[in-house]
């Protein structure tokens, strides 16, 4: 039997292509041994690539993945095979492989008979050639960047570089020093050397002409950005501003600043002391740095740090405000005084019968009249909350301003029962007294806001 298989379309490299093939090999002869009666004392497999049997020959965990899972197929389905080396002149498998005729393929000794050596000694030694799955060597050049402190740059925090940079010192002092230490939490002089250590890398970093001028007593390059901050050298071989605050009474750090240039580590500078101030804004936060640095561009860094805190952004957020409606005609439309009317209660309250020992004190309520178009507000006082009281204090408030033409209200169970008995006096004659009150009453045409509403009613 013979199979074959075309090559992916993925490039693949000759050696895998060859063991793609040996497993398509042990698949084959899975088949056929299963399809034999009987059992097979041995069987032989021939290859002519030596990568690929060298492969095969070891355990799949010294290669790598791609290779260790076709080795592992290969040697789990077909256990009992023996892999032996071919020449590719003396491989059946090469006329598949390449093509050939079928006038060619008949009479063709090597494909119907086979090699000559399978009849004389089909058995042969494998050679395990010491080889790896693929090695490419691949040379790469670095070019150092001296713009940038790249050890600096991979913090965010001001106070955490400041914390490393100060056990690195503290770890420099100790190896060129003999004894024995004692660790310790880190004191004030330690932070302060390790604020000058930061700040002498980063200027000798982005001002190394300007050092090297001033430490040979010459003038600094016309072209430079501090020419006009007439720097100097301290005792520290820091770079601060010159300056003519040398009489004033102020701190040295104030009237000589330490110069940064505008890079990473001074942005975590910043946002260290605008943390520091509370997240004050862009002002404190300035006039704050400046007290001990001068930054360069200090002005556009300090907005871009204030403008990307989340802090600060949360706090200037501006709440959404609705767009109110349109007013009702009744609170624009000249009209007399209480004729468009909206009411509702206050309180409760505590009120006295009387005076004197023992005086009890009741619940009540006010109920408020409110004039739409003048906003002029009337006051009753209500006992209870139930519909007669409140027709007894509406009798009352039209006996003083007038009987209104509109009342308004919300859905309280006393405004809806107001307004039902003012419709049934059409109707029908109740009791004598309540009569000749709701008669006068009758006329009065009352709107109800909608449910749920208060904002409707928000004038009375």
């Amino acid at each position: 039997m013979s199979k074959t298989k075309v090559a992916p379309i993925k490039t693949t490299s000759i050696p895998r292509l060859e063991l793609f093939a040996a497993a398509l090999l042990v698949k084959l002869l899975v088949h056929v041994k299963a399809s034999l009666v009987g059992n097979c004392d041995a069987i032989r497999c021939y290859s002519d690539s030596q990568v690929a049997l060298t492969w095969t020959a070891k355990q799949p965990v010294h290669w790598k993945t791609f290779v260790a899972n076709r080795v592992s197929y290969v040697q789990t389905h077909l256990p009992e095979a023996s892999w032996h080396y071919v020449t590719t002149k003396l491989n059946p498998a090469d006329l598949c492989s390449r093509g050939t005729s079928v006038q060619q393929l008949s009479e063709d000794s090597l494909w119907w008979h086979g090699p000559a050596f399978l009849r004389e000694h089909p058995a042969s030694p494998v050679q395990v050639f010491e080889t790896a799955e693929e090695s490419r060597k691949v040379a790469l050049t670095a070019q150092l960047d001296t713009t940038k402190c790249w050890f600096f740059d991979k913090f965010s925090s001001w106070s955490k570089l400041v914390r490393v940079m100060a056990y690195v010192l503290r770890f420099v002092q100790r190896t060129r020093k003999t004894g024995q230490w004692e660790d310790s939490l880190l004191s004030v002089s330690e932070f302060r050397d390790s604020i000058v250590a930061i700040v002498q890398v980063v200027q000798r970093t982005h001002f190394a002409a300007e050092l090297s001028a001033l430490n040979h007593g010459s003038r600094i390059p016309s072209r430079s950005k501090l020419l006009s901050l007439h720097p100097v050298i301290d005792s520290q071989g820091i770079l601060r501003i010159g300056g003519r605050l040398r009489n004033a009474e102020i701190s040295e750090q104030m009237k000589h600043p330490i110069i940064l240039p505008d890079c990473h580590t001074t942005a975590t500078l910043i946002r260290q002391t605008h943390l520091d101030t509370l997240h004050r804004g862009l002002q404190l936060t300035l006039s704050t740095l400046r007290q001990k640095f001068w930054v360069m561009n200090a002005l556009n860094l300090v907005k871009s740090c204030v403008h990307k805190c989340i802090t600060c952004v949360r706090e200037r957020a501006k709440l959404g405000s609705q767009l109110m409606g349109s007013l009702p005609a009744a609170r624009v439309s000249r009209s007399f005084t209480f004729e468009h009317t909206g009411v509702d209660y206050a309180g409760p309250f505590l009120v006295k019968l009387h005076h004197g020992r023992n005086a009890k004190s009741i619940k009540c309520y006010v109920a408020v009249f409110v004039c739409l178009s003048t906003r002029a507000v009337h006051l009753e006082l209500v006992s209870r909350l139930d519909t007669e009281a409140f027709l007894a204090a509406l009798s009352r408030f039209i006996s003083r301003r007038g009987k209104p033409a509109f009342m308004y209200s919300d859905n309280g169970l006393n405004f809806q029962g107001a307004d039902a008995e003012l419709n049934r006096a059409y109707q029908c004659a109740l009791e004598p007294a309540r009569t000749q009150t709701t008669d006068s009453l009758s006329e009065i045409e009352w709107k109800f806001i909608p449910v749920a509403t208060p904002h409707w009613g928000g004038l009375w």
